[in-house]
């Protein structure tokens, strides 16, 4: 398994799936997630957490055998998914 270095990992990397950026990409599809998770399936806060932590972790292990691991991405995911909680305990 390969980890992308930190400095090489660029904030603004213009290699999202979706969005052409990267790390935009993971951070809306944290809030997406998280509010799909609260709202339509109806989990409380831990199991969405749970779930789309893992989840994260999983697909960076997996970018890891592939592009490379990466921290940010994870960093941009959890903020994503911090940001979709503070969104349904305000709502």
């Amino acid at each position: 398994m390969k980890f992308i270095p930190w400095r090489r990992d660029e904030w603004f990397s213009k290699q999202g799936s979706i969005l052409p950026w990267d790390k935009v990409e993971h951070f809306l599809l944290g809030i997406i997630g998280y509010l799909l998770l609260f709202y339509i399936i109806g989990f409380d806060e831990t199991q969405c957490f749970t779930i789309l932590i893992s989840a994260a972790i999983v697909w960076e292990i997996r970018d890891g055998f592939i592009t490379g691991f990466s921290w940010k991405d994870l960093i941009a995911g959890l903020s994503g998914m911090t940001c979709g909680f503070v969104i349904a305990s305000i709502m």
